[in-house]
């Protein structure tokens, strides 16, 4: 389900740490040995456990999460559903119902994502930053047909309704004051070409993922935007233990699009905060080394790097890159899903720490 990384990106990149472990119990290509007396929804099974999280923007927290799997028929991938609750130590929380079905032969494909976040977090202006409070409850939908094995396309309904306020009272300014109370609502045509081995963990193939956006405040009525994103995944084994994985990224959007819906280097790179870096395009490009210790554990080493075009109140960021190495450890090997643990330095000398599930790409 990509964790649904299409348009909002900022607002439900927040709501959606609390979903994290549903959105990553998306569909697995190793069902070939199934049981047929096991599939369908009655034959499923629940997950549960805590997961914790550490996030540059949001802070250290823990995720409370349960979820259901099952896989609808033979030809099908795994279906989930869950529910999911966060908090962090910067007085941000969520909550969130999600899920990812796929349907007859794998020929239909639903993702869908409720949330409600109350969020707190830095935003950087161009001679400042401001500690800023977010509000909202944010829907996301999509659906898919799958063409070919390969090919699948659809739509995309996304809603945020969200309010924006300086904490303890602080007055914003107002290239962000006017973004204070909105009721944003999206429509999108989607379309991935797909050829990985498998979902969770692959180790050949390669993935293309895009969204083109039209997005319109419904509730003031002045505010419209555009957006585009497009993703390149590829995947090359080294030996029986390891792969190598790259991603090229590319992020267009048009003026007046809100900050947190704008492109954010930190949605990409590891190693930056999310609202620090971002504007009306971007570039990106990264690439991981992952190797397996045992069948529990397993590493990475990882580097990257884009360029952010300034919006109105954002900073000329120039080229900006960051590296790092993790550790990983596979909760499942069923589904071969792993907890991550992730340490990044970017070309500032900062550092920061990463906790979550399942790959960044």
């Amino acid at each position: 389900m990509s964790k649904l990384r299409t348009s909002l990106t900022g607002f439900c990149a927040v709501a959606m740490f609390c979903t994290a472990f549903v959105a990553s119990a998306e569909g697995t290509d190793d069902n070939a040995d199934q049981d047929k007396s096991e599939l369908g929804f009655k034959n499923g099974s629940f997950v549960g456990v805590p997961i914790p999280i550490n996030d540059p923007t949001f802070g250290a927290g823990l995720v409370l999460g349960v979820g259901y799997l099952f896989q609808s028929d033979e030809g099908s991938k795994t279906s989930s559903l869950g529910a999911a609750l966060a908090g962090t130590n910067k007085e941000s929380y969520a909550i969130g119902l999600g899920g990812g079905l796929s349907l007859d032969n794998n020929r239909h494909n639903v993702e869908f994502i409720l949330a409600y976040g109350d969020l707190k977090y830095d935003l950087f202006l161009i001679n400042d930053s401001i500690n800023v409070g977010q509000q909202g409850i944010a829907f996301q939908g999509a659906y898919r047909y799958s063409f070919t094995d390969t090919f699948s396309a659809g739509a995309s309904l996304q809603y945020l309704n969200t309010v924006v306020s300086g904490v303890d009272g602080f007055a914003l300014p107002p290239e962000v004051a006017e973004l204070s109370d909105t009721g944003i609502a999206t429509v999108g045509l989607v379309a991935k070409w797909d050829t990985r081995d498998d979902t969770f963990y692959p180790v050949s193939g390669s993935k293309v993922d895009l969204a083109l956006t039209y997005s319109n405040d419904v509730q003031n009525g002045d505010l419209s935007y555009y957006g585009l994103k497009l993703s390149y995944d590829r995947f090359w084994p080294v030996s029986d233990e390891s792969v190598i994985a790259f991603r090229a990224s590319a992020c267009e959007k048009s003026d007046r699009t809100p900050f947190f819906d704008s492109c954010l280097l930190g949605s990409e790179i590891r190693g930056f905060p999310l609202f620090d870096v971002y504007g009306n395009s971007m570039l990106t490009a990264q690439a991981e080394y992952r190797g397996r210790l045992s069948k529990r554990f397993g590493y990475v080493a990882f580097a990257g790097g884009g360029e952010v075009q300034r919006n109105s109140i954002s900073v000329d960021s120039g080229f900006r890159y960051a590296g790092g190495v993790g550790l990983r450890y596979r909760v499942t090997k069923k589904h071969k899903l792993d907890f991550s643990i992730d340490a990044a330095v970017n070309d500032d000398g900062d550092d920061f720490l990463y906790f979550y599930v399942g790959q960044r790409f």
